[in-house]
């Protein structure tokens, strides 16, 4: 883990290239934006993912999909086949019963376009879409656009979400030559971890206050059980948290409800809709390496998902399985962060309040005096190999 001193005059979110993400069809719905493809460009709403390596396009020629709008590779001048030309079964949302092929266009996203796009055109579904997703189409962002372009501007995009669902924006930066940004003038620290080409990260383990703790590492020591990780998926809703968490939470929460679902065995977790039956309960910490730490807290993870109903934005399978040392966090729990994906060197970077960013008092007491010696020194802003201070 790095952690760097955001230092002087800085780029500031509105300075970047921004799209403004909203809600699909309801506070638990995923969130979407417009990007244009092809040439002359066609807009469409798309949900964005990291936890996904596809991207797809409902095609306007599709057959079952129940539209009349969509992509269409007839009306642009640089649409190019894919690898795919015979269609293949896919899915979309998470559902199966949909074929497509592969196509290659021009994307724009926020002003920053790559000439070389793939995704997959649906053609054929054997349920509407609508039954599915309002969206157009998702895009994945685990692969970085123009990846092995020398453009300077792509590459990097990150999550705003000061505050909750309200202010969340998906933007990419133009010029990141020394390798930080302030994303947010009152977040002054940026702490990074490497990832993985999932944007998977490094994870120790998860804790709910005294109540629960799980070794994730030590769980992974079972047989037939996949090394820990911490997956970070914008799309998604829900995040994935081991089955005591979810219990501890449960029993933390007057008037929760458990339930299992009989044949997914996941379980979820229904709260009161009042802040003062969740405001003391503690927060969610996922230890990623000794000096660091994502908290969580109930203002987070406990999301509206009507009018009437409230949940813990986590779910837990309650048997163990291989992928139990795995863990996930969705939108909901990125509240309050500014989360960085640095496509170019791998890595994901935090910004947000200091008590959030590292795993003890002691942590935060050894970066503070670097810190001072930094701004001692006047030295400028670091690139992202330099070990600075945190706040000024």
């Amino acid at each position: 883990m790095i952690v760097t001193s955001i230092v002087g005059s800085l780029p500031v979110l509105a300075q970047l290239s921004t799209v403004k993400l909203t809600p699909l069809s309801g506070d638990a719905s995923p969130f979407a934006g417009t990007i244009s493809v092809g040439s002359p460009p066609q807009n469409f709403t798309v949900v964005f993912t990291t936890g996904s390596a596809s991207s797809w396009l409902a095609s306007k020629s599709c057959i079952g999909c129940g539209r009349t709008s969509g992509y269409s590779a007839t009306a642009s001048s640089t649409h190019r086949d894919g690898l795919n030309t015979t269609p293949f079964n896919t899915s979309v949302a998470g559902y199966s019963g949909f074929q497509g092929v592969t196509a290659v266009d021009t994307i724009t996203i926020a002003g920053v376009t790559d000439p070389a796009f793939p995704f997959t055109a649906i053609q054929n579904a054997t349920t509407p879409l609508d039954a599915f997703t309002a969206a157009d189409g998702a895009l994945s962002l685990v692969l970085p656009m123009n990846t092995n372009s020398a453009d300077p501007s792509s590459g990097y995009f990150l999550l705003h979400a000061p505050g909750g669902p309200t202010n969340l924006s998906l933007a990419f930066a133009q010029d990141l030559s020394v390798g930080i940004v302030n994303f947010n003038v009152t977040d002054k620290v940026m702490a990074w971890v490497p990832a993985s080409d999932a944007w998977s990260l490094p994870v120790q383990s998860v804790s709910f206050g005294a109540a629960a703790s799980v070794d994730l590492q030590a769980l992974a020591a079972q047989p037939r059980v996949a090394a820990p990780a911490l997956t970070i998926d914008i799309e998604s809703f829900y995040g994935k948290a081991p089955p005591e968490i979810i219990k501890a939470i449960h029993n933390a929460i007057p008037g929760s409800a458990l339930a299992t679902d009989s044949e997914s065995r996941l379980m979820s977790l229904a709260v009161p809709c009042d802040p003062a039956a969740t405001a003391a309960a503690p927060a969610l910490k996922f230890k990623l390496t000794a000096d660091l730490t994502i908290t969580v807290p109930p203002s987070s993870y406990v999301a509206r998902v009507n009018k009437t109903t409230c949940v813990v934005a986590f779910r837990s399978t309650d048997e163990l399985s291989a992928d139990a040392a795995i863990v996930r966090v969705g939108f909901p729990a990125l509240r309050g962060y500014t989360t960085f994906f640095d496509g170019r060197t791998r890595r994901i970077g935090f910004s947000g309040p200091v008590e959030s960013l590292v795993a003890s008092a002691a942590a935060g007491d050894r970066i503070r005096s670097k810190d001072a010696a930094a701004a001692a020194a006047g030295l400028a802003v670091a690139v992202a190999a330099a070990v600075v201070a945190t706040l000024l």
